[in-house]
């Protein structure tokens, strides 16, 4: 089917050019077709510029930007019409035959992610988004070619990618794809609650308290009052962000086959992430503060083109039991086990972290002094526990094959790194603890800017050593 060339579905431009240029370019269309009209009823074209002056704006610069947003009209539908792609062995081909032709041979080897996407616009019209990602570190941050095509044909199209890039045909590859995991509304909206960061309920409550004087605490309080809109705003805010993720989530799901792994979500705006087994390029382990709890994790995946837009996602799971994430990832990345234990911090890392949160407390803590002294100590106190837990959550374990470290104060982080998907290693010290041979250790893997790069706690120069032995630096 796509071995000839072929084009994106015409509202491709409508998406290009977004809601406000659909609305200006209605508009400059309405305008020329309302002076062509006064033209032939006899309206002379002077008068006609000075009775189209709209406001302070005269008449000709008002003709000038409408023939501008026509032209572009003109520009974006021969771009589309001279725009092509089509796949010829084993290459992508894109083709632009505009003022300069451009081509482009993209090796579906080469591919790290397809997805197929479907906005509330596309499912009205029938259509549907495919977007592609290459495991190139150059373009990591975005998504690298975009197809907009009708529903069945974008399905054909996700499907041919995929079957060439395994070297399968399609009835074995559908026939063979299994269900790894699938979440309820009751699940999804527990991922949404238990995953919330605390830092936020924090902040709001933090604000509530500094904007309100205890002395003034009640019903009547003017200062109450005036801080009301805002606390409200700043709740709603919250609340329409919880309806948001709640709406990504929904009807989260993973499948897979031999070679390739399948992610679906969304309620309004449908999403389908397919990326190749061997694209996982890292495994991160997460432990929301108020899922800890409840005994909860969720994992993500490292891969090129999940994390690098905002509505997109690099989870494998939304929150489930330890035992239940043990069996999934067993079943999509066993490779990423380590089987060495976790080693603790060095005892620098403590006295870096006291060092931190004991600033950061005591900037607090003089900002609520003069709601009372005692919340200053509190603040002082917490700043001393928070430093404590920060320092025993950073611990590191590596074996023959994984990397693996462990931070994090309200949501604990694991990550699991193959030697071969690390790209670079760095050690990082100071004047401190140059003579302690203790340091940070970053590594950086390819992928998306949120998981690219990582950064462990202080630890013994030697766990760097024998890391880059097993790099081979």
């Amino acid at each position: 089917m796509f071995s000839k060339p072929t084009r994106n579905h015409i509202t491709i431009i409508l998406e290009q050019i977004g809601a406000v240029g659909v609305v200006l370019i209605t508009g400059a269309f309405s305008l020329l077709f309302d002076l062509v009209a006064e033209l032939r009823r006899g309206v002379s074209f002077s008068e006609l510029l000075r009775y189209s002056a709209v406001g302070r704006i005269p008449a000709p610069v008002n003709i000038v930007v409408a023939l501008l947003l026509i032209v572009l009209v003109v520009w974006l539908i021969l771009r589309w019409s001279r725009t092509v792609f089509y796949i010829e062995s084993g290459y992508l081909i894109v083709e632009k035959r505009t003022l300069m032709h451009r081509s482009s041979r993209l090796p579906l080897s080469s591919i790290s992610t397809v997805n197929l996407e479907r906005s509330l616009f596309e499912r009205i019209v029938g259509t549907a988004k495919i977007k592609l990602d290459i495991n190139s570190a150059a373009t990591a941050n975005k998504t690298d070619f975009i197809f907009v095509l009708p529903l069945a044909k974008a399905k054909a199209f996700e499907q041919e990618l995929t079957h060439q890039q395994n070297d399968q045909v399609e009835d074995s590859h559908s026939a063979s794809r299994r269900l790894v995991c699938s979440f309820t509304v009751s699940q999804v909206i527990r991922d949404v609650i238990l995953g919330q960061p605390i830092v936020q309920i924090l902040i709001f409550f933090a604000l509530l308290a500094l904007g309100i004087p205890v002395d003034k605490l009640t019903l009547s309080s003017e200062a109450l009052y005036n801080f009301l809109p805002a606390a409200a705003l700043a709740f709603l805010s919250w609340g329409a962000g919880i309806v948001a993720q709640f709406m990504s989530a929904y009807g989260f799901k993973v499948e897979r086959d031999d070679n390739s792994f399948f992610i679906t979500s969304g309620l309004l705006k449908k999403k389908q992430y397919v990326f190749d087994k061997n694209k996982v390029n890292a495994v991160i382990v997460r432990r929301p503060l108020l899922a800890r709890f409840f005994g909860y994790y969720r994992a993500d995946v490292a891969v090129v083109g999940l994390g690098n837009d905002k509505h997109e996602t690099p989870q494998i799971c939304l929150l489930v039991k330890k035992q239940e994430l043990d069996r999934i990832l067993s079943e999509c990345a066993p490779d990423f086990m380590c089987s060495a234990e976790l080693v603790k911090s060095h005892k620098a890392g403590l006295v870096a972290s006291l060092g931190f949160y004991l600033l950061l407390s005591s900037v607090v803590a003089v900002a609520v002094f003069r709601v009372h002294f005692l919340l200053s100590i509190a603040a002082v106190l917490l700043g001393t526990v928070f430093a404590v837990l920060s320092y025993h959550s950073k611990k590191l374990a590596a074996d023959d094959k994984v990397f693996s470290y462990s931070r994090g104060l309200f949501t604990v982080t694991q990550g699991y790194f193959r030697y071969n998907g690390i790209q670079t290693a760095g050690y990082k010290t100071n004047i401190l603890f140059l003579n302690k041979d203790a340091g940070k250790i970053r590594i950086s893997i390819l992928s998306s800017s949120t998981v690219s790069l990582h950064t462990t706690g202080w630890f013994d120069k030697n766990h760097y050593e024998s890391l880059v032995n097993k790099l081979g630096y």
